[in-house]
């Protein structure tokens, strides 16, 4: 599933979203996929903070984009 079909928007304005979260230093680029399109993950220190809050799923049970 495309990033911009889990956020409901068109592509174009989902490539837009990843890249200022990619700006934001939010996200990181990973590469390329096999359908030629990039891929994202989030930046370590994100993670951490995320897995501290009390509620946060575990990493293996996120949703995985790209």
């Amino acid at each position: 599933m495309t990033t911009a079909a889990l956020l409901r928007l068109p592509e174009n304005a989902a490539e837009e979203f990843l890249e200022r979260l990619v700006e934001a230093s939010l996200l990181e680029t990973r590469g390329i996929d096999a359908t030629g399109a990039p891929c994202y993950c989030f930046h370590p220190l994100l993670r951490l903070t995320a897995a501290s809050l009390e509620h946060f799923p575990e990493e293996g049970k996120l949703l995985r984009v790209g």
